[in-house]
C-alpha cells in the first residue's frame, strides 16, 4: 500500500480542521478565499485593460508614423517603423489567441446553467440576470451577470465558485453574498460576475 503523500496529508488536516469549524467560521474562511481569489481576479483585469489600452495607443502611433513615413524618403525609418507595426500586430494576435481559449462559447448563459447542474447540484429555483455590456477597450466588452441560487450543501457551492473562476472558462467574481439558508446546511448564493467578449 502507498504510503499518503504531502499533499494528501495536508488535506486531510485541513478537512479535519474545517469539520472541527462551525458554519460560520467555515463561511467566514470561504468568503476571504473567494474574496483574495476575486481581487486577484480584478488586478489581472486591470492590467489585461490597460496593455490593451496602451496596444491601442502604439498602434494608433505607429500607423500614423506609417502615413508619415509612406511620404518620406527615409528607408531604414520606414522599415524600422514597418517592423515596430508588425512586432505589435502580432503581440494582440498573440493576446487574442489567449482570449479565444478561456472563451465561452457556448454563452455565458448555458455554461453558468451547465455549472449550476453539474457543480452545485441546483437543477432549478436558481436566476440568472444579465445586464447592458460595458466597453473593455476597442475590439472587447464586459457582460455583467448576477447568479441567485441556493446550495443545498457548502461543498456545492465551494465546487460552483471554485469552477466560476478558476475551471478553464473563468469568469471575473466582483461580488459574493453568502447568507445560510433556513434548513440544514442550505445557503442562499449570490455573485455578480463580469464575463470579457470579442465584439462581433
Amino acid at each position: 500500500m502507498n504510503a499518503p503523500t504531502a499533499a494528501q496529508i495536508v488535506r486531510k488536516r485541513i478537512s479535519d480542521e474545517m469539520r472541527k469549524m462551525s458554519l460560520r467560521e467555515r463561511l467566514l474562511i470561504i468568503a476571504t478565499f473567494l474574496g483574495i481569489a476575486a481581487f486577484l481576479l480584478y488586478l489581472i483585469a486591470s492590467a489585461t485593460r490597460a496593455k490593451f489600452a496602451d496596444q491601442s495607443a502604439e498602434i494608433q502611433r505607429v500607423e500614423s508614423l506609417r502615413t508619415e513615413v509612406m511620404g518620406s524618403s527615409d528607408v531604414g525609418r520606414e522599415a524600422g517603423t514597418i517592423a515596430r507595426y508588425l512586432e505589435l500586430r502580432a503581440r494582440i494576435a498573440a493576446l487574442e489567441a489567449q482570449f479565444k481559449e478561456v472563451e465561452v462559447k457556448e454563452g455565458v448563459r448555458s455554461y453558468l446553467e451547465n455549472l449550476l447542474r453539474t457543480k452545485a447540484g441546483v437543477s432549478d429555483r436558481y436566476e440568472i440576470k444579465d445586464a447592458p455590456t460595458k466597453e473593455f477597450g476597442s475590439d472587447y466588452e464586459l457582460a455583467p451577470f448576477t447568479v441567485r441560487f441556493t446550495a443545498v450543501t457548502m461543498q456545492g457551492a465551494i465546487d460552483f465558485l471554485r469552477e466560476l473562476v478558476t475551471g478553464p472558462h473563468p469568469l471575473i467574481l466582483t461580488e459574493l453574498d453568502l447568507r445560510k439558508g433556513r434548513v440544514g446546511d442550505k445557503l442562499d448564493v449570490t455573485a455578480d460576475l463580469l464575463s470579457i467578449r470579442k465584439v462581433k
